[in-house]
């Protein structure tokens, strides 16, 4: 698999599995890449974008079904350019970039503290898999 972002799998600021958040317990059902503003972000497999818009938890997000099965969804993502629903992508082609904490009509990107990428997989059942449960190599689109 492609690492969803070119940092490196180890930099991860919000794990799978149970946390606290705004002071409450609840379960994180991803992973959380602190990376800036504007990065790229690149889809993990070759897919069909199932989902590009916003919803509540996620902000600006993208949902990709993969050819193998899996699903992936990518969370906060910018305004700007990101791929649309029905478009067939890549493995390691840029889908989106990082979006801010708020968006520009003033709602917040999602439940977010601030700029990242967050990062779910989802197995062929709709079942969440920890992300780390899985090998990634960096894009070659960097």
């Amino acid at each position: 698999m492609i690492l969803p972002t070119d940092t490196n799998i180890d930099n991860i600021s919000s794990y799978f599995g149970y946390r606290t958040l705004f002071g409450s317990s609840n379960f994180h059902d991803g992973v959380d890449f602190p990376i800036v503003q504007n990065s790229k972000v690149y889809s993990t497999l070759s897919g069909i974008v199932t989902f590009s818009g916003f919803t509540n938890g996620y902000g600006i997000c993208i949902t990709i079904q993969h050819d193998n099965g899996l699903k992936s969804l990518y969370g906060h993502l910018s305004e700007g350019y990101r791929v649309q629903t029905g478009e067939y992508i890549n493995a390691g082609q840029v889908i989106a970039y990082v979006g801010p904490k708020y968006l520009s009509d003033g709602r917040l990107n999602g439940y977010t503290t601030g700029p990242h990428l967050h990062f779910s997989i989802y197995d062929s059942s709709g079942n969440l898999i920890d992300p780390l449960n899985f090998e990634y190599k960096k894009s070659n689109n960097l």
